[in-house]
């Protein structure tokens, strides 16, 4: 059985991988006791001689401090004994203890509480298979285990495999990740055939709570058990048991303690437990608040339904028979053991861990519960309640079971056990030492497997041993595994970030990206304007990504915690970050750099330049123009108002007057535009308009007419680009021509190198599926992309284009006809992928002028709803011309990528046949690439985020940009 019945010392051992208990529940919140009196004191189980035995018992076994509760019908009777911490503080029946394993009938009753509200969890039964609501999560060792255990099974340790406690003991993993990592357990016996103890299928079972309800553990156990029935002392955390002195000056948590054979003396615990609300234990409570949870069990009192007490003791595991003090098989229900002694029904548990030791038993047919508390890691209570329940049932003391001389037996057979055990376990092991064939720093490091901690060695091997192992001696080590399979199950110091991005410890870079993702579209503050958190979530979830993202931070995060995996220059602001991670760089190793947008913006930089000029020059010239008109006028009516002098003295004062106006004219015209220091090269300079203004005087003297103007403008401007703009655009086109063969050159190199992996080794149907699955693996990473799915299909649609069509001109039998018409039938594709590119864009700039036709005539047919619609229908253009032009880019560059690929002279052909066929796959695998309904329903959310992202950037960009001086 599975009861604590060792000695201290094996006691210790074991008790290192011991598990406890936890559960939790939210119902109504009305007391369900009834009329339980507290601390009566008629038939007070605590007389003189029971006070005798119990100290008697902690002297023999080294116990500083205990505490009792008894409970019949409606009746509690509680005290303590010794002390809670050495060496002056009493232990009291207040006195906080960890539950431990006792409180797995905790876990047992919020599962029957999700069962017994079908209204609310309709899909959830006894008979629900974990898998089926925990996913993946929750895989085991094969495909039928994982899909047929129960509830009913775990909770009742039938699934035939066995305690594998130090896959969780002490390692501070969430209970999420523990599941996790429940696949890598191995069964000893065939699934429900015996009863083999496993404190993971609690946890199991706790994470499946969690995610059908959505709430902590711990705010199910306060909800739906504490509350309602009046545990007011009784907590999931050391932290929140911390405020129970406040409510009760008694209330504290005893420390706990191993006695030291050598030194006669206690040690204290170093106090290292598992999460509380792990499902497999974690309870903190004091014996008073217990018995209300032995009077619920015993009267099978609510909040749980009668049919939930009876699944909680019925046999469905059958320990064993013949099971001292026990009369007939023991059995396990869900979280209680089950019993006959003395012709009465005994339910049971018994929990141990870090030094605290602790036990209740209660006849529901007679009403008489107890339980105990104590500080030390040995099995006394098991002495002391059976004695209780002797003197409650009566008869000559002499016929009490003596478990005090049961468990001392068993504890000096198992001291004698362990030390036989080395000789058992190493039977070869020569008389004489052997010393170690390398020096003794080869065999330090950590050895582990993929679901257990590692074991560390160092050259102090002889001062930190395991103390249930023997000494290592060098000549006997654990065989380390592949680096790759250790990193699968890793201890970390601190899980905050893995918590907050919702993945285990042992999450892939892809999981964490996808997790990330998923977490930042549904709290980012664009999506949440109302929801003053949403900023800090933002905030965490960002850093979290930002650490675990990285190698080298996610590495020293593991090993130091927060404070070890600080960026050097600080955390990104997380809406930048965002935008960086999920801008369109994933496919950078696939189709290089999208230049289209950035080469368009430079050539029309480079050529609109010469119509600003051409529009600065006439702005020049009407003004000059202006003034001369205005001059001229008022020279008109001088020469009127001097007509009564004579002609030549009239023209002498008009020569005067035009020179003086030539001379101050500067003076009296408009100033031009200023300019940036940087103004461009053939900005219109003062002198070039005069010559401007000349030569439009001089048209006038001829009598050029309007017509012959206007032919004559459209005759120089064919002139076109000045001579310093057609330079700079014959050097930007020799750049991007430069930039592209690069770009060719890099992803040919690339996709070398990634086809490498089948084309040079033997194409075996498992090098072909292995291939095609890392294949489905990048269509994992980047189909969440922006545009993520249209240019998998475009690269896809590409490779097998180009790869069809060198296959077919490989082929001998037709003699080069069939690979003249595949080239044929791909120049046709091109063609085709050309208009359509136009055609969107087309499409696109007559939405804009309509819009702009619109807006224009105005009227009361304008309202705000036209011009959103409007604006809605023409960025959709604009972005559907922008993908067909992206998408031309792409295929365009890819189809070079293929040429170099397939057709370099220089690879044999029976390679680049290889070669090809490699791309058939990935061009498979990327055509078929395909968004679950809830994956598109993120995607379009994601897609508005970067677009709204894109729009901020450019308003931040046009915000930085220096503002044009005003004339």
């Amino acid at each position: 059985m599975r009861h604590l019945s060792t000695s201290p010392f094996a006691f210790c051992v074991a008790a290192q991988l011991l598990c406890l208990t936890l559960a939790s529940s939210s119902h109504p919140s009305q007391s369900f006791l009834g009329n339980l009196d507290a601390q009566v004191a008629d038939n007070n189980p605590f007389h003189p001689s029971f006070d005798s035995f119990v100290d008697s018992l902690m002297k023999t076994w080294h116990i500083p401090g205990l505490a009792i509760a008894v409970v019949h019908e409606n009746k509690t009777w509680s005290k303590g004994f010794g002390h809670a911490n050495l060496p002056d503080v009493p232990f009291t029946p207040y006195t906080l203890f960890q539950a431990a394993s006792t409180t797995k009938s905790f876990t047992a009753s919020l599962t029957a509480l999700l069962v017994q509200d079908q209204d609310e969890y309709a899909h959830i039964g006894w008979d629900t298979p974990l898998h089926d609501i925990a996913g993946n999560d929750f895989v085991l060792e094969d495909d039928y285990l994982t899909t047929h255990v129960t509830f009913l099974d775990a909770m009742s340790h039938r699934t035939g495999i066995p305690g594998h406690d130090a896959l969780w003991y002490d390692r501070g993993l969430t209970v999420r990740t523990q599941t996790y990592l429940m696949r890598h357990m191995t069964s000893s016996a065939s699934f429900r055939t015996v009863f083999q103890y496993c404190n993971l299928f609690f946890t199991a079972v706790s994470h499946v709570l969690q995610s059908v309800t959505g709430k902590p553990q711990a705010d199910l156990l306060r909800e739906w058990i504490f509350e309602p029935l009046g545990m007011n002392q009784s907590y999931y955390s050391r932290q929140d048991a911390a405020h129970c002195q406040t409510l009760n000056p008694h209330c504290v948590l005893a420390d706990s303690y191993a006695w030291n054979q050598d030194t006669q003396s206690y040690q204290k615990w170093a106090l290292n437990v598992a999460d509380p609300a792990n499902g497999a234990g974690g309870i903190i409570s004091n014996v008073v608040d217990y018995s209300k949870w032995i009077h619920t069990l015993m009267h099978e009192a609510g909040p749980v339904s009668k049919d939930g007490h009876a699944k909680l003791k019925y046999p469905f595991s059958i320990q064993g028979v013949d099971m001292a003090p026990y009369t007939g098989p023991v059995w396990y229900g869900l979280g209680l053991d089950g019993g006959i002694y003395r012709n009465e029904r005994v339910f049971s548990h018994t929990g141990g861990i870090s030094g605290y030791a602790s036990s209740f038993k209660f006849l529901p047919d007679r009403k008489f519960g107890l339980v105990m508390s104590q500080n030390s890691m040995n099995t006394a209570f098991e002495a002391i309640g059976w004695r209780l329940i002797d003197e409650f049932l009566g008869g000559p003391e002499d016929e009490f079971y003596d478990m005090n001389k049961t468990q001392s037996y068993l504890t000096k057979k198992r001291e004698e056990q362990l030390k036989a055990l080395p000789s058992k376990l190493y039977p070869n092991v020569p008389s004489q030492r052997v010393q170690p064939q390398l020096p003794l720093q080869n065999y330090t490091g950590t050895y582990t497997n993929a679901a257990y901690v590692g074991i560390l060695s160092s050259t102090h091997l002889t001062s930190h041993i395991l103390r249930s192992t023997p000494k290592l001696d060098h000549q006997t080590f654990v065989q380390g595994q592949e680096q790759k399979t250790r990193a699968a199950t890793k201890m970390v110091k601190d899980t905050a970030y893995y918590d907050a991005l919702e993945v285990p410890p042992t999450a892939t870079d892809v999981e964490i990206k996808k997790a990330y993702r998923k977490l930042a579209i549904r709290l980012h503050p664009d999506k949440n304007p109302g929801d003053e958190t949403a900023s800090a979530k933002f905030q965490e979830i960002g850093e979290a990504y930002q650490v675990l993202s990285d190698e080298k931070l996610r590495k020293q995060y593991d090993d130091y915690g927060k404070e070890g995996a600080m960026p050097n220059t600080g955390f990104e602001d997380p809406s930048e970050m965002f935008n960086e991670i999920f801008g369109g760089h994933a496919f950078a190793d696939w189709i290089g750099e999208i230049s289209m947008v950035r080469d368009m913006e430079k050539s029309m930089e480079i050529t609109m330049r010469h119509e600003e000029e051409n529009a600065a020059l006439q702005a020049e010239a009407e003004a000059a123009a202006a003034n001369i008109e205005e001059k001229k006028a008022s020279m008109d009516k001088t020469v009127h108002e001097s007509a009564a002098q004579s002609h030549a003295g009239a023209a002498a004062d008009l020569k005067d007057g035009v020179e003086k106006m030539n001379l101050s004219e500067e003076d009296s015209t408009p100033p031009p535009p200023s300019y940036p220091q940087d103004r461009p090269k053939g900005v219109p300079t003062r002198l070039a308009l005069t010559e401007r203004a000349e030569e439009e005087a001089r048209m006038e003297a001829a009598g050029v007419t309007e017509a012959e103007k206007t032919l004559r403008a459209k005759e120089k401007k064919k002139g076109g680009l000045t001579k310093e703009q057609k330079e700079e655009l014959a050097a930007f086109e020799a750049e991007r021509d430069r930039a592209r063969e690069e770009r060719i050159e890099d992803l040919s190199k690339k996709l070398i190198n990634r086809v490498s992996v089948w084309t040079e080794t033997d194409k075996g149907k498992d090098v072909t599926t292995s291939f095609r699955k890392k294949m489905e693996q990048e269509v994992e990473n980047l189909k969440m992309e922006s545009f993520g799915l249209e240019i998998l299909h475009a690269i896809g649609q590409t490779y097998t284009q180009k790869a069809a069509t060198f296959i077919k001109s490989q082929k001998p039998i037709i003699g080069g006809v069939t690979g003249f018409f595949s080239r044929l039938k791909d120049k046709g594709s091109l063609v085709k992928e050309t208009w359509g590119t136009v055609s969107t864009a087309i499409s696109a700039q007559m939405e804009i002028e309509e819009m702009a036709r619109a807006e224009e005539r105005g009227g009361d047919d304008w309202t705000d709803e036209k011009k959103a619609d409007f604006e809605r229908r023409v960025t959709g253009k604009i972005l559907a011309a922008a993908w067909r032009g992206s998408k031309f880019e792409i295929q365009s560059v890819l189809r070079d990528v293929c040429d170099k690929v397939l057709y370099d002279k220089t690879v044999k052909v029976d390679k680049r046949i290889e070669r090809a066929h490699a791309l058939l796959v990935i061009g498979d695998v990327f055509i078929k690439a395909a968004r679950s309904a809830d994956e598109e329903g993120d995607h379009l959310a994601f897609e508005q985020l970067m677009a709204e992202a894109a729009q901020k950037k450019e308003k931040k960009k046009k915000d930085k940009e220096p503002k044009e001086p005003k004339a």
